[in-house]
């Protein structure tokens, strides 16, 4: 019989890309109507808002 998952407790950063200078043009809107995404000059591809900062972060 297969167990079953266990959800990771893993500590939550103190920021994310949500609360840096450099995150702009929020988009895609997710079911409970907020947006996931944003971009980034420093980035190539759009990041998640809630995923951990990089190493350009400067709070809002």
């Amino acid at each position: 019989m297969a167990k079953k998952a266990t959800k990771s407790t893993a500590p939550r950063p103190e920021y994310t890309c949500k609360d840096c200078a450099h995150s702009e043009n929020w988009h895609n809107i997710g079911a409970d109507g907020q947006p996931i995404f944003c971009d980034c000059k420093f980035q190539k591809w759009c990041k998640f808002l809630k995923h951990d900062y990089c190493e350009h972060f400067t709070k809002r």
